[in-house]
């Protein structure tokens, strides 16, 4: 718990990491009693933080060495941590959070599909990415991969062709050219 609370103050102090620190509050304060998977859950204090909210957390990692220092660091009762995606077959959960994920993967609609398989029919599906802003002056983002992947329009189409509604977009500043978007999904009863 002392190990557990010493790196929630390092990542306070991150500049990259403390952002995140927000999407996932917000998602604990709407995942109440739900069970949750915190999709690309790092080194698991994002897991760790829901768990206090939720009734369980599973967080999911393809990178083995990330939950292995999860498993020792961010230890609660609730929290089951995976780094096979193939032991997540079958399992469904109310909210999934897909926090700072998608910039950095080589197929972001194809893993917008793939989290998308593990959210319950009327389950939230929690995204956030850092964004660059086009022209300070009027604000407009250019919400982009490292690939030039126009993320907006990505999720637009993939909540279009997979039964998602956008029920909520917001945008915090984080410096004069950059933003943090996070967007909240509801999937539609019928997919």
């Amino acid at each position: 718990m002392e190990t557990a609370t010493a790196y929630l103050h390092l990542i306070q102090g991150d500049p990259f990491l403390a952002p995140m620190l927000a999407s996932y509050d917000h998602a604990a304060r709407h995942a109440c009693g739900k069970r949750v998977l915190d999709f690309g859950c790092g080194y698991g204090w994002g897991s760790y933080m829901l768990s206090p909210h939720c009734l369980a957390v599973t967080g999911f990692d393809p990178d083995l060495e990330r939950i292995q220092f999860a498993r020792q660091t961010f230890q609660a009762k609730n929290i089951d941590l995976h780094w096979d995606i193939r032991s997540l077959a079958g399992r469904t959960y109310d909210v999934v959070c897909l926090f700072m994920v998608l910039p950095h993967a080589a197929d972001p609609a194809g893993l917008l599909r793939q989290a998308g398989i593990f959210l319950k029919p009327k389950g939230t599906m929690w995204i956030s990415f850092r964004s660059k802003i086009r022209h300070p002056k009027d604000c407009l983002p250019e919400a982009e991969s490292p690939g030039g992947r126009d993320l907006n329009a990505l999720l637009g189409q993939w909540a279009m062709g997979s039964g998602f509604t956008l029920v909520c977009r917001e945008q915090r500043f984080l410096s004069a050219v950059e933003n943090l978007e996070e967007h909240v999904y509801h999937k539609d009863i019928r997919t």
